[in-house]
């Protein structure tokens, strides 16, 4: 008989992107998430806003570490970041800034060699942080970095990529269904998901249609 796993409580957060409201305004209603009991609140990462630049928007990071000083225990972030808009060493060094009081950098210099940044004896300081996003430890990793992210990440793709090849490249259990909807890029009836995945095995199908979902949330399969 197989064994559940240990059933985990569920986060609920809130996106906020924030096109065309004021700085009060946000944090009005950043403030209400918090006291309603959200566990986080996300925002975009953009420069101008999607499908209609003529609107104006905040910009994300600036935002964010403004509303970290006026919240408590509310977890903020973005959905996604833009990796062009940041070298990944100074994403870190914003981030340590913005939760200073976290247990994020070690202290440890690190250097990383990868396809298209490299990093020298890199300083990862402030040393601690809020603890909202934390602990993550920076230095020295045992095994191949691409191995243990991928044994830590889940992917929900776009309906319009090729799912077979990614399932070749990460494995059917860490792919999970994805709509984007409301997005108009988004697929508004999660079954046209599965048209994508017709050339897959029917038991990596429903992996992918409903069974990763579940455990990820641990309600098991």
């Amino acid at each position: 008989m197989p064994v559940m796993p240990e059933p985990r409580t569920p986060m609920f957060g809130m996106y906020l992107p924030q096109v065309s409201m004021s700085f009060p305004t946000i944090v009005t209603r950043v403030l209400a998430a918090e006291e309603a009991g959200f566990d986080s609140v996300w925002f975009m990462d953009h420069m101008a806003t999607p499908m209609a630049p003529q609107r104006d928007s905040l910009e994300g990071w600036t935002l964010v570490s403004a509303l970290g000083s006026l919240t408590s225990t509310v977890r903020l972030g973005h959905l996604v970041l833009c990796d062009k808009f940041r070298h990944p060493a100074l994403l870190a060094k914003m981030a340590a800034t913005l939760d200073v009081l976290a247990l994020l950098f070690t202290g440890e210099k690190v250097s990383y060699e990868g396809r298209y940044v490299s990093l020298n004896d890199a300083i990862c300081l402030p040393l601690k942080g809020m603890s909202r996003n934390g602990p993550w430890l920076g230095g020295r990793v045992d095994g191949r970095p691409s191995e243990i992210f991928r044994e830590h990440v889940y992917v929900a793709p776009y309906h319009e990529e090729n799912i077979p090849a990614l399932v070749d490249l990460i494995g059917a259990d860490r792919v999970l269904l994805g709509s984007d909807f409301p997005h108009p890029e988004g697929l508004a009836h999660p079954r046209d998901f599965a048209a994508g995945l017709s050339d897959l095995p029917t038991e990596d199908v429903r992996r992918i249609m409903r069974d990763n979902g579940r455990e990820l949330v641990g309600l098991g399969v």
